[in-house]
């Protein structure tokens, strides 16, 4: 099982993922190797892997706790997600002073987080998973009917022209779903054929069976993937779209075997501070998410003065910072109080 601590570690890796690819793209000036500033620029969505796995892992682990699928769950969510984005965006905006003279379509995409790609694509998750689970009661058939969903969604994606990062992600959603119902159907089976002692060995000894196999099959295939994809790149620059589609797949199951023999091996050990660290930096990296965009453009003069990547450093340590005192702020005054008055 991916525990609340391990998932805070996992969404900091995939942030620092995703800052690394924004500043190898965004960066302006030529490198000594600039094949290999193409290829970190090509990382961001195995980011996004990693949070949109561990956000329909999430999603179900929490729906099988409740008794009745309600309004509250997806509150619940949007609370998380969508009024912290609100805020920091809205904040944003001021300073800039992106309000004046804003339009109705400004207005538009700001609330519906079409600017902020991820936002508006998680958001359509949780909704699309909210109204599955309300409306329908058999695990299989809901979880089918969302794959259809994601599926549906990333074509019309697609077929709007949409930038490939708004679709080769989006399928890992489905991978934390399905994840999750099976480690469930699992430790059911394993309590039902194992009494007394022999169960929590036995228990022990599949997940960490499964999770070797998991990680090594989305490992290989991964790899071969990737290559697979290069070369098409080399024929044609614009093709291998599939292949990328199927490369961030077998990456979220790489990332979910290895999560899961991480949270075996350290079951029922503290957290360290290094652990703690990176536990802060995935708790608050919706909001280091929005703020280290921000700041890389507003800091832009520096790059010249300290260097591209001296200056990157340095914007990417005052993101976490200034983000993580934002969320704890604002989580502690504004989201908890929202969940008490909206939710009991």
């Amino acid at each position: 099982m991916i525990t609340y601590n391990n998932s805070k570690l996992l969404r900091a890796v995939a942030m620092l993922i995703v800052m690394v690819s924004h500043y190898a793209t965004w960066m302006y000036v030529p490198v000594t190797n600039e094949a290999l500033r193409y290829r970190i620029s090509n990382w961001g969505p195995f980011g996004v892997d990693i949070f949109f796995m561990l956000s329909g892992y999430g999603l179900y682990i929490s729906a099988s706790k409740c008794k009745r699928m309600g309004l509250s769950f997806l509150i619940k969510r949007l609370i998380d997600v969508y009024i912290p984005y609100l805020f920091m965006v809205f904040v944003i905006m001021l300073i800039n002073g992106e309000w004046k003279g804003i339009s109705l379509s400004g207005v538009a995409d700001y609330l519906t987080g079409v600017n902020y790609w991820y936002i508006n694509v998680l958001l359509i998750f949780y909704i699309m998973f909210s109204l599955v689970w309300w409306i329908f009661t058999d695990d299989r058939i809901r979880i089918a009917l969302i794959l259809v969903g994601v599926a549906g969604l990333s074509f019309v994606f697609h077929r709007l022209g949409r930038n490939d990062f708004w679709v080769v992600s989006n399928m890992t959603f489905v991978i934390g779903i399905i994840a999750a119902f099976l480690e469930k159907e699992w430790k059911h089976g394993i309590a039902k054929r194992t009494e007394g002692d022999s169960q929590h060995i036995t228990r022990k000894r599949t997940q960490i069976i499964t999770s070797v196999i998991v990680a090594l099959a989305g490992g290989i295939g991964f790899a071969v993937t990737d290559i697979c994809y290069w070369e098409i790149q080399r024929e044609n620059p614009l093709g291998g779209f599939g292949c990328k589609c199927l490369m961030n797949v077998l990456f979220a199951l790489l990332i979910l075997g290895c999560a899961y023999m991480y949270s075996i091996l350290t079951e029922n050990r503290k957290v360290g501070r290094i652990s703690g660290i990176f536990g802060i930096i995935g708790k608050y990296s919706l909001y280091i998410y929005v703020m280290h965009t921000v700041l890389f453009w507003t800091m832009l003069p520096w790059f010249i003065k300290l260097g591209f990547i001296a200056a990157s450093v340095l914007v990417a340590v005052l993101s976490i910072v200034v983000s993580c005192l934002c969320g704890f702020a604002f989580n502690k005054y504004v989201c908890s109080k929202l969940e008490r008055i909206l939710i009991s």
